[in-house]
């Protein structure tokens, strides 16, 4: 799907169509964002999503088993585009940091 102006995807309800989907590259594309539910694709190894229009890639995303994750090229702002630089395990670390700091806020308001 690289290059085909493609603006949106949708996760099947029933995922077994995709079910063995290892590489998914959507890279050149026209998307604003990438579903929450992207992480029903439980093979999933590889996204390339490089030159889209993206400014977040969902926590659901990163916590992904995904081995390589592209973003290059895109206006990330969430994680950071220098964490997503680093690769998938920054951006998981990334995620985890926000989620203790979150954690910590709460206890602090009890």
């Amino acid at each position: 799907m690289y290059g085909n102006k493609v603006t949106e995807i949708i996760t099947p309800r029933s995922v077994t169509a995709l079910g063995k989907l290892e590489t998914l590259d959507l890279g050149y594309n026209e998307m604003a964002y990438l579903p929450d539910d992207l992480d029903q694709l439980k093979s999933l190894r590889a996204l390339r999503v490089m030159n889209n229009f993206l400014e977040k890639v969902p926590m659901r995303v990163c916590e992904m088993d995904l081995k390589t994750i592209d973003v290059s090229g895109n206006p990330v702002i969430q994680p950071p585009i220098e964490t997503c630089e680093r690769g998938i395990s920054s951006m998981k670390r990334y995620y985890q940091c926000l989620r203790q700091e979150e954690q910590s806020k709460h206890k602090t308001l009890e």
